[in-house]
């Protein structure tokens, strides 16, 4: 079987999550801003899912996000890992790297037993 296995990657991917990648020049906001109306400002964020960065002197300093797109975020990154794995897994086993028969693991687990 051939196929672009970088392409099957990405395919695994939640493209609904992508938004997470750019952040709206919209959402940068000054941290005194921030201080002095978090109340809209985490509305304003669980509402959108969008993160915001929050700037120091005019320069970017903190992103702020809400609690459940931080979670999708992290899930998205914990994918992105295990996309990696099996990515590397698989070009192992194309080039006889790392990769072992079943009849070898299983061989190996009947020593332990």
């Amino acid at each position: 079987m051939d196929f672009d296995s970088k392409r099957v990657i990405i395919e695994f991917y939640d493209y609904s999550l992508l938004g997470f990648l750019m952040i709206r020049m919209t959402n940068i906001k000054p941290l005194t801003d921030f201080l002095r109306n978090s109340k809209a400002h985490i509305q304003a964020l669980q509402s959108s899912g969008e993160p915001e960065v929050l700037t120091v002197n005019g320069e970017a300093a903190i992103v702020v996000q809400d609690a459940k797109s931080y979670q999708a975020l992290l899930e998205l990154a914990e994918q992105a890992r295990q996309d990696d794995r099996l990515f590397q897994a698989l070009q192992d086993s194309k080039t006889g790297g790392l990769s072992k028969s079943a009849s070898e693991v299983f061989s190996h687990f009947r020593k332990d037993v």
